[in-house]
């Protein structure tokens, strides 16, 4: 079981226990470039939010604002990326040590 961090519309950070198989099938999911969501394959030229394709990700949002599904019930199920690292990946030392602070 793995604790991640959600932070939540109103800043707060809360904690939510992930199985260990679904965080581990979820990655795989990411990695591969496939949603979370429906499992189809998203192209390299395609956005990716929270780890879902576009009609996903619009869906999980509708769901979630009409209080149907919360998102950290999507995100212990593993349909929902907790945290996505945005921009440019660090490429030099020092970018690298700002990354880990």
């Amino acid at each position: 079981m793995a604790s991640v961090l959600l932070r939540e519309i109103h800043e707060e950070l809360v904690a939510i226990k992930i199985d260990s198989d679904v965080q581990k099938l979820r990655d795989e999911l990411f990695a591969q470039r496939k949603c979370l969501g429906c499992g189809k394959d998203i192209d390299v030229r395609e956005r990716r939010r929270k780890g879902q394709c576009s009609a996903c990700y619009q869906a999980a949002l509708r769901n979630i604002k009409a209080k149907k599904v919360s998102a950290r019930r999507l995100v212990r199920e593993g349909k929902w990326m907790d945290e996505v690292r945005k921009g440019r990946p660090p490429t030099n030392a020092f970018t690298k040590y700002l990354a880990e602070l």
